[in-house]
């Protein structure tokens, strides 16, 4: 989606989760769900197993990151056969592709859980990156994860919550923004 389609609520949302699809890790299998929180009632219970973050708004949004809690063959079936159509080829052409991914998600073992993680905060930081390229606020927020899990039923579903991220859309004066660092303090430094 082009940054320019971007003017009205409903294209910088659109615009900020695409941004968080198009992360790029290893295999490409992609080992999250992204879940958007919009409904007034999930936010309501959600809110207290938030320790930092205590706005309460309806423009207000919860992107909760869950890792899948197994990577199994049947999974890596599917992006395969996603790879293939996008490819209009056979799922049978890829068979090299998939005893590949099938090998290294095997040699992950229990390091898959770290692996899945950090392809979602992969996903966080283009969230970040994209909702400030569209003015909206967004946090990284401080959660009890185990009661997210509980409270969206994600064990159920095969998931685990690593990551929950507020987005505002509330007009911030640009004079109410935190200010950059003077360019002598930097971040960055050429040696």
């Amino acid at each position: 989606m082009l940054l320019s389609k971007t003017q009205n609520k409903a294209g910088k949302v659109e615009y900020i989760l695409s941004a968080a699809q198009h992360l790029a890790d290893s295999y490409g299998l992609q080992p999250l769900k992204i879940l958007v929180v919009k409904d007034d009632a999930v936010k309501e219970r959600l809110q207290p197993f938030i320790r930092r973050q205590k706005k309460k708004s309806s423009d207000t949004f919860y992107i909760v990151f869950a890792i899948w809690n197994v990577i199994s063959e049947q999974k890596i079936d599917a992006y395969i056969s996603r790879v293939a159509a996008s490819r209009q080829a056979s799922p049978a052409l890829l068979r090299e592709d998939r005893k590949n991914v099938v090998k290294a998600v095997n040699r992950l073992n229990e390091e898959g859980k770290k692996w899945a993680a950090k392809q979602a905060d992969i996903a966080v930081q283009h969230l970040l990156s994209a909702a400030t390229q569209v003015q909206a606020e967004a946090a990284v927020e401080e959660v009890d994860l185990s009661a997210v899990d509980k409270l969206l039923n994600l064990p159920a579903q095969g998931l685990h919550a690593v990551n929950v991220v507020s987005l505002h859309f509330d007009f911030v004066p640009s004079t109410l923004l935190q200010p950059q660092a003077a360019a002598e303090d930097a971040l960055f430094a050429v040696i």
